[in-house]
């Protein structure tokens, strides 16, 4: 009976027990999770919880972009603060003063600007080379040979563009010294490109102008001079001393070849000590003994030729203003000697304003390399000024400043060139070119450099002229009279291009507008159009486009 009961309650209880567990089990849902799918989303919860997520990844985002701004703020805060400390140690590679040199290697790349009234433009003017001197330049800068000054300084560097042709100066390298009184000596290495000329024979080595054998060697010759150049900075910053040291031995000596010629050209010359072109005599810089003919440009014959071809009966490249004669620069001495260049009327800034704001040493050599883009344009104006004339300077400027491969339109090569402005000189009884506006800067794009100008021929037509471009035309019409002596206004596109990293021209692209030019001759439109397309396939003949010709390409 005992066991009978203790069954049942034993029975009972694993029943309970049993139901109990049931109860737990069944009160839990089933799970979800599969393996590898992760956690499954309950229905009804997905469009609350996406505004939830896009809510919380804005504010995210909201707190990153403040975060990054704040982190901008402060390294543009340190940049500046950096920017400051470099300028305040004025002895640094990257300092003050190394900023005042590499200004004056740029303001002087290619000499002082002799040749102002002349110029159709230039990226900086003579008034601003002075403005320059005269801001880093202590008033009492000592030249050497007794003189000092900065007027000196200013004639000190004229001189070196007026008695030869001035090419290019160039920094290469550069070391910086302090003294303990705090004067900052800053030595820079470099080479001065020059061109030798007739009248720098003159003026420098006059005793050898009976000798034609050193003369013929000299004249004309293209040198590079080996340049050092050291600043003395003031403790107010100011170049309180200037020195200049050119080894002319060893540049003429690659010339002549005979150290004997050598010592006769440099034994007597009007150069004195630390480089200045001309004699010093008690404290005084004395005129140098030139030609007074020296730099007029060379009248140009009916023929179109040129009457005189010689280096020295033609302006420097850099311009057309002749020098000026002696009567001229005596002009501007004083009593003792020093030429007064400076303008007490005119403000001259101070160093801060004068040079510009501190930049990577890249985005230098690129404003660098842009002022010298720009002059080649100019040159390209100025060699050209006149059409095709067969002498030096356009020969200097093909060799010196194209590439062999120079395409000019679709053509390549040099010659092309040459053939388009033969063909102009040939063609019309006088050829005038001139620059009317050019771009303020170079453009860097894709690996190549463009510099674009506007140009405006000035053709004058004859006989000639009606048989070879007006064809079509009748000799013995009204208006084929009226064509000759007229003078035809052409506006011109010019854009030189250059690969990024040289510093020769790799393609010159000119567009011509032959339509509008012909339009006040030629009131016939189907005329104009007729003489303007004959025009323009001559004109392609030699790599030229035209306005019109451009439209339909595209």
């Amino acid at each position: 009976m005992v066991s009978t009961t203790s069954a049942a309650s034993a029975s009972a209880s694993t029943t309970t027990r049993a139901f109990t567990c049931t109860a737990t089990v069944s009160a839990t849902p089933p799970s979800t999770w599969q393996y590898g799918k992760g956690k499954r989303k309950r229905k009804g919860w997905g469009p609350y919880q996406s505004v939830l997520r896009e809510r919380s990844v804005d504010f995210n985002l909201t707190l990153d972009v403040q975060h990054l701004r704040q982190e901008i703020q402060q390294l543009e805060t340190a940049r500046d603060a950096l920017s400051t400390k470099t300028m305040l140690l004025r002895h640094a590679p990257s300092g003050s003063l190394m900023k005042v040199v590499r200004e004056f290697y740029r303001f002087f790349r290619q000499g002082f600007r002799v040749d102002e009234q002349r110029r159709r433009r230039r990226v900086i003017t003579a008034q601003n080379q002075c403005d320059f001197l005269h801001s880093v330049v202590d008033e009492r800068v000592d030249l050497g040979n007794g003189l000092s000054g900065v007027p000196i300084f200013i004639e000190m560097i004229r001189r070196y563009s007026l008695i030869w042709r001035f090419i290019a100066l160039e920094l290469i390298s550069f070391d910086i010294i302090t003294a303990e009184d705090g004067t900052v000596i800053i030595r820079t290495r470099g080479s001065m490109h020059i061109q030798i000329l007739r009248d720098t024979i003159v003026a420098l080595f006059p005793h050898v102008m009976a000798d034609h054998d050193i003369v013929s060697r000299l004249v004309g010759a293209d040198v590079v001079t080996p340049a050092s150049i050291t600043f003395y900075f003031s403790a107010e910053d100011k170049i309180c001393r200037y020195d200049v040291d050119l080894d002319f031995a060893a540049t003429f000596l690659s010339l002549l070849t005979n150290p004997l010629h050598v010592g006769i050209l440099l034994g007597d010359a009007n150069i004195a000590g630390n480089a200045m072109l001309g004699r010093v005599e008690d404290g005084v810089l004395r005129d140098l003994p030139l030609d007074e003919h020296a730099g007029e440009v060379a009248g140009r014959r009916e023929d179109g030729g040129v009457s005189d071809v010689r280096p020295s009966s033609l302006p420097p490249i850099d311009g057309g203003m002749t020098p000026p004669s002696d009567a001229d620069v005596s002009q501007g001495h004083q009593a003792s000697g020093q030429i007064d260049i400076r303008d007490s009327s005119l403000h001259f800034p101070a160093v801060a304003d004068a040079l510009s704001p501190l930049a990577p040493w890249e985005t230098e050599q690129q404003r660098w390399d842009s002022d010298f883009f720009l002059d080649v344009v100019d040159r390209y104006f100025a060699v050209f000024e006149h059409g095709w004339l067969d002498h030096w300077r356009q020969h200097h400027f093909l060799t010196n400043y194209l590439s062999r491969d120079v395409t000019y339109g679709r053509r390549s090569g040099v010659d092309n060139l040459v053939r388009h402005w033969r063909f102009l000189s040939s063609t019309f009884r006088s050829v005038r070119w001139a620059c009317v506006d050019m771009d303020s800067h170079a453009v860097y794009d894709h690996g190549v450099v463009t510099v674009a100008a506007d140009g405006l021929y000035e053709l004058t037509t004859d006989e000639q002229t009606v048989r070879a471009l007006f064809h079509r035309v009748s000799p013995r019409s009204t208006l084929a009279q009226a064509l000759v002596g007229a003078s035809i206004l052409c506006a011109s596109r010019v854009t030189l291009v250059w690969r990024q990293g040289s510093r020769l021209v790799l393609h010159i692209d000119e567009q011509m507008q032959w339509d509008r030019a012909l339009e006040p001759l030629i009131a016939d439109p189907e005329v104009r159009h007729h003489v303007a397309s004959h025009i323009e396939h001559v004109a392609h003949g030699f790599g030229g486009r035209s306005e019109n010709s451009s439209h339909s390409e595209r």
